[in-house]
């Protein structure tokens, strides 16, 4: 397992995308790259842009930890921000046209579409979200 702590600033989003794809120790089809890019792209930007918001701490922190085993890439997203589980998000009714649908929920509803697996716990003061990806 590799960890890594980043700011939680969108200027940060590269250098968290190039670690998590670091941790992929072979070649995954372009497909597969990029629900991943998208995906990491989605939750880190996500905590970057509300997880910190009513806390004093800024930048806040994002720690991510990744490995993989078996074909599948778990990665886990922490954060000491406000607790909050985006998987109890309802899912956006994508029947309707975009400008008929409330802003909000269509990225997680893309990872969830992408990912083999999601979890969320809320422990000793973090937020932490795993994320388990299918590379073959």
């Amino acid at each position: 397992m590799k960890e890594m702590e980043f700011a939680a600033l969108d200027d940060e989003l590269q250098n968290a995308t190039d670690f998590i794809t670091g941790c992929v120790e072979k070649e995954c089809s372009p497909a597969i790259m990029m629900k991943l890019e998208i995906s990491i792209e989605e939750i880190f930007v996500n905590i970057s842009h509300y997880a910190y918001r009513d806390s004093e701490e800024k930048p806040g922190k994002v720690r991510i930890r990744c490995s993989v085993e078996n074909d599948f890439l778990e990665m886990t997203f922490i954060d000491r921000g406000t607790p909050y589980n985006p998987l109890e998000k309802e899912d956006p009714d994508i029947t309707l046209n975009a400008q008929d649908r409330p802003i909000g929920g269509l990225g997680i509803f893309m990872v969830k579409k992408y990912m083999h697996d999601m979890h969320y716990e809320h422990a000793d003061g973090e937020n932490r979200l795993t994320l388990v990806m299918k590379l073959a």
